[in-house]
C-alpha cells in the first residue's frame, strides 16, 4: 500500500513537471517562429537595416527563451551584439556579445565560442 501511494505521488508530480503535447507544441512553435525571426533579422542587418534587424533579434530573442532552446537564444544574443555594433553602441554590443559566449560554454559549443572570442 506505501509503495503504492509513492507511486501515486510521484506520477502526481510527474504531471505537473513533463510538458504536455500542447505545451511542446507551444514550445516548438516558438522556436520555428524563434529561427524564422532571427532569419529576417539577418536579411534586415545585411540590408544594412541595423535598426529593424536589431528589432528582429530581440522579437527572436524572447521567443528563443520562451522555447528553451539555449543554442538559438546564443545565435540570437550574437545577432543582437553585431546589430548594436553596427549602429556603434559598442558597450551594448560587447553585453550581448558576452551573453552569447556565455551559453555557448554552457551547452560546449566550441565553434560559437571561438567565433565570439
Amino acid at each position: 500500500m506505501k509503495t503504492f501511494r509513492t507511486l501515486l505521488l510521484i506520477l502526481f508530480v510527474l504531471s505537473f513537471l513533463l510538458p504536455t503535447p500542447a505545451t511542446f507544441a507551444q514550445g516548438e512553435d516558438a522556436k520555428a517562429e524563434a529561427i524564422k525571426l532571427a532569419s529576417e533579422g539577418l536579411k534586415l542587418y545585411q540590408a544594412a537595416r541595423y535598426q529593424e534587424a536589431l528589432a528582429k533579434f530581440q522579437a527572436a530573442l524572447s521567443l528563443a527563451q520562451k522555447a528553451k532552446d539555449r543554442d538559438i537564444e546564443g545565435v540570437v544574443l550574437n545577432g543582437i551584439g553585431v546589430a548594436y555594433y553596427a549602429l556603434g553602441q559598442y558597450s551594448q554590443s560587447l553585453d550581448y556579445y558576452q551573453q552569447a559566449l556565455v551559453i555557448a560554454k554552457e551547452i560546449g559549443n566550441r565553434k560559437d565560442e571561438g567565433v565570439m572570442l
